[in-house]
């Protein structure tokens, strides 16, 4: 079974901009989620929609866990698994 992630956080590395503020909860599938990369991660809500990122550069945790921290150039994202 494919995990679902909500956006428990994001940190801004400057202020933390409205768009990002309204993804806060928001839930999405894992699609690519690794360093050097830009992270996809689609939509459960709408699969044509996807979140990118900008490039990776570390991820603590992995597909499975219960709580995943990536940071990217700008941000830092922390994923929660939604039990359904």
């Amino acid at each position: 079974m494919v995990e679902v992630y909500e956006i428990a956080n994001i940190e801004k590395h400057t202020e933390l901009a409205e768009a990002d503020s309204a993804r806060i909860g928001r839930r999405f599938y894992i699609g690519v989620l690794a360093v050097g990369y830009r992270a996809l991660l689609p939509h459960v809500d709408d699969e044509g929609k996807v979140l990118l990122t900008s490039v990776v550069d570390c991820v603590l945790g992995k597909e499975g866990d219960n709580e995943i921290i990536f940071t990217t150039v700008n941000s830092i994202y922390t994923l929660r698994k939604v039990v359904r």
